[in-house]
C-alpha cells in the first residue's frame, strides 16, 4: 500500500536523543499508521538505533547538513505527500490530519500551521505562523519547515538547496516561490518546536549576515527574487488528501487562552494603528503582522 504521507526526519549528533520521540509522534497520528512513512536519515557521527516500522538511513560519514540529509531520504520517500520534521520536535496526534483537509481544498501548493513552543523552562505557548504571502518570502522566512508538500512537488523543484551552512528551509521556500508553489496557513497546532535544542537557530538565526548568501543567490541581474504566479495545488493529491481522512471528526475550535482576544488583521495599511478593547488600548507596531493579543501587547 503506497502511504499517504512520508515524515522524513533528519537526525544530527545533538538530536540522536529526540529522534525517537519524534518518531513515535508520526506513528501515533489520527489518520493511522498504516498510512504514514517515517524516514530516519542520520548525519555526521549519528547512531539511530532501529525502531520499528522506522526506517533508517546511515550517515555516510562527515557531516553534510540538513538539506543534504533530507535529500538522502527523499530518494526513498513513497509517500503521496511528505513532512519534514526536526528530531527535537514532535507532531501533535492530529498534525498531519490537519495539514490534509487544508490540502484538500486543492487551492495551494503546500500547508503549514501553528506550534507550540516548548522553551527552556518547560513553558509551552501556542505561536501562530503568519499567513503566506508569496512576495514576503523574498524577504525573510514566513515559516518552518514542517508543512504537507507533494511529494512530486518536491522532487520537480529538485529538492533542497544544499548550498550554504544556514537557512536551508528558507532556501526550499524561496524555490517553491519561484515556481509558483505557494503555502497555505492552517489555524491549526501541527506541532511542538523546542526553541533550545538546536545549534543551528543559536548561531544563526538572530545574525542577519547569514541571509545575505540566500539573497545573492537568488537575485536576478536587477537585484531582486522573481517568482512565478501562484498556480494551486494538484487537484489529484487534494483527493487523495480527503480520503485519506475522511472519516475523522471536524477539528475543535483553537482556544487561545483565557483573557486572549484573536484579532485578525484585514486592511492593507502598516504602521502603528490603536485597537481598543475596553478599558485596554493596544497598539501593534506592525498591524499587518498581527495575529493575537492580550491587554499585556501583541502575542502573536
Amino acid at each position: 500500500m503506497t502511504p499517504l504521507v512520508s515524515v522524513i526526519i533528519p537526525v544530527g549528533p545533538r538530536h540522536a536523543q529526540h529522534c525517537r520521540v519524534a518518531a513515535a509522534s508520526a506513528k501515533l497520528q489520527s489518520i493511522g499508521r498504516d498510512k504514514v512513512e517515517i524516514i530516519l536519515a542520520a548525519d555526521g557521527e549519528t547512531q539511530i538505533v532501529p525502531m520499528a516500522g522506522v526506517t533508517i538511513i546511515p550517515s555516510p560519514g562527515g557531516v553534510t547538513g540538513p538539506a543534504a540529509t533530507r535529500n538522502r531520504a527523499l530518494e526513498l520517500a513513497s509517500g503521496t505527500f511528505t513532512t519534514f520534521l526536526d528530531a527535537d520536535d514532535y507532531l501533535l496526534p492530529r498534525g498531519l490530519e490537519h495539514l490534509l483537509r487544508a490540502y484538500s481544498a486543492g487551492t495551494h501548493g503546500y500547508v503549514y500551521g501553528n506550534a507550540f513552543i516548548f522553551d527552556q523552562q518547560g513553558n509551552y505557548q501556542l505561536r501562530s505562523a503568519p499567513d503566506y504571502v508569496q512576495r514576503d518570502m523574498a524577504r525573510y522566512n514566513l515559516h518552518v519547515i514542517t508543512t504537507l508538500i507533494p511529494t512530486a512537488t518536491i522532487r520537480s523543484v529538485g529538492g533542497l538547496d544544499e548550498r550554504g551552512d544556514a537557512w536551508e528551509d528558507w532556501r526550499f521556500h524561496i524555490k517553491l516561490a519561484q515556481a509558483g508553489i505557494c503555502g497555505y496557513r492552517t489555524d491549526q497546532p501541527i506541532f511542538v518546536y523546542r526553541v533550545y535544542e538546536g545549534d543551528r537557530m543559536t548561531r544563526f538565526y538572530p545574525n542577519r549576515d547569514t541571509m545575505e548568501p540566500v539573497w545573492a543567490d537568488y537575485r536576478n541581474e536587477q537585484g531582486v527574487i522573481p517568482m512565478a504566479g501562484c498556480c494551486g495545488g494538484d487537484a489529484t493529491a487534494a483527493q487523495i488528501a480527503g480520503l485519506g481522512i475522511q472519516d475523522a471528526p471536524a477539528p475543535e475550535p483553537v482556544g487561545v487562552g483565557d483573557g486572549m482576544v484573536r484579532v485578525k488583521y484585514l486592511g492593507d495599511s502598516k504602521g502603528t494603528i490603536p485597537f481598543d478593547f475596553g478599558h485596554k488600548v493596544i497598539k501593534f507596531a506592525d498591524t499587518a503582522k498581527c495575529r493575537t493579543a492580550t491587554g499585556r501587547g501583541a502575542v502573536w
